[in-house]
């Protein structure tokens, strides 16, 4: 017997695709990546134009709800469900930070609040509330700001001072920067206007202005992929030859720390679980030119009686330390899955252990900005494993200095 699921795609505006998001955010407890490719949101029939209007529109009121939500309630004291809240979200967002135009959004909102019965009998009240933000922002009486979900921030501020957690926010409320790692360092000037890029460390740049990437000079060709430089940190920080080495790159998609090894000469064997994950990784790795041992496997399930001399090992993680693309994590609270995160990080750890060579190093990283998940699980490993020892990597090559190296020789990136 075969069951086939109807699933209807929808074709809406940038605003109706928008709203679904936030709902699938707020009501599902769906990540935003998750919610985009959903043919249910219709995020996939905007054009390519409509989707990075509506990346900005989502994201900008994502960061900057906390603020946002205490307006609304401020001028609407009655109870507001959550589906007539997400609209007023937009609003806020497309008047007070986006400066859209009060024709489109006048038209636009009332129409996609007919479309949802929950919210149909509020139209009236959404065309009020649109003049009256216009008359506000006139008026200069509201400024959204960025701020981290409150009992995110509180849990931050038991690891960070208030003065960090202020200069992560910061960070937070700009706009998600874009890095390229040039393949071999090529000479960057080949491909980009030295006025269009700071230059992060040699063969890594980060852009002042992100632009399609696929119509970028030299991308097609396959000169440069897109890797951040904290991402690019664990294998820009190994100081030998890696010539012929061979490398395990465990939990390897999207790929960027594999790209960077196979462009230092090393033998690598990649893996990864994820389907999806690995086509996108072919995609690149046929646009660069490389070749890897490509491995989609439950990395539980690996077995080899090879050993290698480098292991890099990125779990899976609360991805916290991606929060400035990523800003929907703080509503889905990773807090929650950390416990049987911190348990996959220490067994994938412990696995290691079994195909290190005599004398190998492993490369432990995480995106997280939770202690946890960093400096206390690699302390948990050496405490077990007496025959492994920690090290202390250069820094200083790399915009970077000793307050960024722990005590025991531990590298931590934050957002600032």
């Amino acid at each position: 017997m075969i069951i086939i699921e109807n699933v209807t795609q929808i074709n809406g505006s940038r605003f109706e695709v928008a709203y679904n998001i936030l709902i699938q955010i707020f009501k599902k407890k769906v990540s935003l990546k998750i919610a985009k490719n959903s043919l249910q949101v219709g995020y996939k029939t905007l054009s390519a134009s409509e989707k990075a209007k509506c990346n900005d529109l989502v994201l900008k009121t994502l960061k900057n709800i906390i603020s946002i939500d205490i307006w609304i309630k401020k001028n609407k004291k009655s109870r507001i469900r959550l589906e007539l809240l997400c609209i007023l979200r937009l609003v806020v967002t497309e008047v007070f930070i986006r400066k859209g135009r009060k024709a489109e959004i006048l038209k636009s909102f009332p129409i996609l609040a007919a479309n949802d019965k929950k919210t149909s009998s509020s139209k009236g009240y959404i065309k009020y509330f649109i003049h009256s933000s216009f008359k506000h922002l006139l008026e200069k009486n509201f400024t959204p700001y960025s701020q981290f979900e409150p009992n995110f921030r509180e849990k931050l501020l038991n690891q960070y001072s208030e003065k960090e957690v202020k200069k992560m926010e910061f960070i937070f409320s700009l706009n998600s920067s874009l890095d390229i790692v040039l393949k071999n360092e090529k000479k960057i000037s080949s491909f980009f206007n030295k006025s269009s890029f700071v230059e992060l460390y040699p063969g890594c740049i980060r852009l002042k202005k992100n632009d399609s990437i696929a119509k970028m000079k030299g991308f097609s060709e396959g000169h440069w992929w897109i890797q951040n430089f904290s991402a690019s940190l664990p294998v820009s920080l190994i100081n030998k030859n890696l010539i012929n080495k061979n490398v395990l790159d465990v939990c390897c998609a999207p790929g960027g720390k594999t790209f960077q090894l196979l462009d230092r000469g090393a033998k690598v064997t990649a893996i990864d679980k994820s389907p999806s994950r690995i086509s996108v990784m072919k995609e690149n790795i046929r646009r660069l030119g490389y070749k890897v041992d490509l491995v989609c496997e439950d990395v539980f399930k690996f077995t080899t009686k090879k050993r290698y001399d480098y292991i890099l090992l990125d779990p899976p993680c609360t991805s916290t330390g991606t929060l400035s693309k990523n800003p929907d994590l703080m509503f889905l609270d990773p807090y929650k899955r950390l416990k049987n995160l911190l348990k996959m990080q220490e067994n994938l750890l412990q696995s290691s252990t079994n195909w290190i060579s005599k004398g190998g190093l492993i490369i432990y990283s995480v995106c997280s900005l939770l202690r946890e998940e960093g400096e206390n699980q690699i302390l948990r490993f050496l405490k077990i494993n007496k025959t492994f020892k920690q090290i202390y990597m250069d820094v200083n090559s790399f915009h970077l200095d000793q307050s960024n190296v722990d005590k025991n020789g531990g590298i931590r990136v934050l957002p600032h």
